[in-house]
């Protein structure tokens, strides 16, 4: 689901060198920007000064004017910049984000702060949507005679320095939004079935070619390959593609040989085809494969599909992070018809609908944890921020608020997406086992460097007891995944005959070697909202004691030995 605005809004921006983002008259609505700061509509926005760069602050409102051709601003990666290292196992992480720094609504303009955000959270991946997909007509223009233009490559080239500067990887979107003469490349389009196919497949040939990393006609400064294609975003909804079903068959076909014939290993995506809260049938689905399977004699015109899992109503936690299972279902059951195998999947936009802070946070790991051990490939949240004026569900899912002065605030969903990139980025999820899964209980082990890990949590009302049976440790930390009173509660137990033995409630835990350490957070940055379940810091709470002193919370699930001895916790040992 694009974020942006629809068709007619006004979209305002404009980088100034000396650090101030000012508003611009710009049109062309119906887009988002992921690796930027949507602002509120019709607002200006100032930056602080180097060295002051903590808050980003709004300024006065402006007026909008349309029919003004919107115009790209990209900061160039600065002269003497240090990239930001980038191992090759980043393409293998799964963490990501749909757009970084997003404000839903509302124009957007370039922020400094997405590159420290991303690599504080260890999230290696974005998702590029909005302007910062490949779109056809903003790389290539149409003469009055019909003659096509050369491609052009600046507002690219500037969006993947930036992002390889700092380490970021893309998974790219390209549109099939046909160049015409006289048409300005920001006037919106939406796309469909390209008219010159030949020329089309040359425009996505190209693009591949840029950015493959191969040495032959690549971004002069390129340090790694783009390898993740994503062809058109939701064709089933009439706002992203007004084609058919079968005119985005044929569309992905031609591409996906186009993407091949630059790049023979990249991954080409099959868009989302099918939502059931935006009141999406399969009807459209059903037709795609149908078309597809016959103009390609049964082969497989993508390597991969894209499932979109979101809810724009309140639904309880446990039914919300579960429908990945049903809408992935469904997508196979109609593959099966066509093709002899099911595809890989990947998530790129998932995010719900939330009564307060805690459900949000868990949420958030549970949709990941969940994703990955039914097989998707990568999840993507949406979105890092949002404003409060942003429509559900992206305002409760976005993990980064804005405060009533207009600062940035990391709310507690934010520590808990860093604390699970940190302690399971590098995880081999693809040899995950699910110990339970069913019930409402869920206890899952994945392997760290060949070691296990262990991730439990119960959807029951009154918390269960399990033993975690063969683990090879003397001692485990026992982590709860949502911050409360300004850190997260941790328990070192000891392990008693190879088991340990946990309450398990609705707050998953991370169960790993002792030797794991602590991830700690800045307490000034905690969205703190008690109403809502989230704990203030600073409160005095009864707390147990692990058997190297550190201390848990009562609450936590977890029974440690002076939690036993002292018979302090009493719900935590029942």
């Amino acid at each position: 689901m694009v974020l942006g605005g629809r068709r007619g809004d006004n979209i305002l921006r404009h980088f100034h060198k000396t650090g101030v983002l000012r508003a611009v008259a710009l049109s062309g609505a119906g887009f988002f920007a992921w690796v930027s700061v949507l602002f509120a509509f019709g607002l200006s926005l100032s930056v602080a000064p180097a060295g002051a760069e903590t808050y980003l602050a709004l300024g006065p409102r402006t007026e909008a004017r349309s029919n003004q051709p919107e115009q790209t601003q990209c900061p160039e990666v600065p002269l003497g910049f240090k990239p930001v290292p980038h191992p090759p196992q980043y393409a293998e992480s799964p963490f990501g984000f749909l757009d970084a720094i997003t404000y839903k609504g509302e124009f957007f303009s370039w922020n400094k702060r997405l590159p420290e955000l991303m690599q504080d959270l260890r999230v290696r991946w974005v998702k590029g949507g909005g302007l910062q997909a490949f779109i056809w007509k903003r790389v290539q223009g149409k003469n009055s005679d019909g003659a096509y233009t050369g491609f052009k490559w600046d507002e690219y080239d500037c969006l993947v320095r930036y992002l390889q500067a700092n380490g970021i990887e893309l998974l790219a979107n390209i549109r099939a939004t046909e160049p015409e003469a006289g048409a300005a490349a920001g006037e919106r389009k939406v796309p469909r079935l390209p008219r010159d196919i030949e020329q089309y497949k040359r425009f996505v040939s190209a693009v591949v070619e840029r950015y493959d990393f191969d040495g032959r006609d690549d971004m002069p400064g390129l340090r790694y390959a783009v390898k993740y294609w994503l062809i058109e975003e939701e064709p089933f909804m009439r706002d992203y593609w007004i084609g058919t079903a079968e005119d985005y068959a044929t569309t992905l076909s031609v591409a996906y040989d186009a993407v091949k014939s630059a790049d023979p290993e990249a991954t080409v995506i099959a868009a989302a085809l099918y939502f059931d809260d935006l009141g999406a049938t399969t009807d459209f689905a059903e037709r795609f494969f149908a078309k597809l399977a016959s103009i390609s004699s049964g082969l497989k015109k993508y390597d991969m599909l894209d499932v979109h899992w979101f809810f724009k109503r309140i639904m309880p936690p446990e039914v919300q992070y579960r429908r990945i299972v049903i809408l992935r279902d469904d997508i196979w059951k109609i593959e099966r018809k066509y093709f002899e195998e099911t595809s890989p999947f990947i998530v790129t936009e998932t995010t719900g609908i939330y009564s307060g802070e805690t459900e949000h946070a868990q949420d958030l790991f549970k949709r990941y944890i969940y994703a990955m051990s039914v097989g998707a490939k990568k999840v993507f949240w949406t979105a890092l921020a949002a404003s409060a004026s942003a429509p559900d569900p992206f305002s409760k899912g976005a993990i980064v608020s804005r405060d009533v002065s207009g600062r940035l605030v990391k709310r507690p969903a934010y520590h808990t997406y860093r604390l699970m990139a940190s302690r399971l980025d590098g995880a081999d999820f693809e040899g995950m086992t699910s110990i339970e899964n069913s019930g409402g209980l869920y206890v899952f082990k994945v392997l760290m460097a060949g070691r296990p890990v262990w991730i439990a949590w119960n959807d029951n009302k009154g918390g269960a007891q399990y033993l975690i049976k063969d683990v090879p440790y003397k001692r485990v930390r026992v982590t709860a995944v949502v911050a409360a009173g300004g850190s997260f509660n941790a328990d070192i137990i000891g392990v008693e005959g190879r088991s340990i033995r946990l309450n398990l409630t609705e707050r998953p835990l991370i169960i790993e070697d002792e030797t794991a350490g602590a991830i700690p957070i800045d307490t000034e940055d905690l969205y703190d909202e008690p109403s809502q379940g989230a704990e203030r810091p600073g409160r005095t709470e009864q707390r147990g004691e692990g058997r190297n002193g550190q201390r848990g919370r009562c609450g936590d699930g977890v029974c440690g030995p002076v939690e036993r001895e002292k018979g302090v916790c009493p719900e935590d040992c029942r």
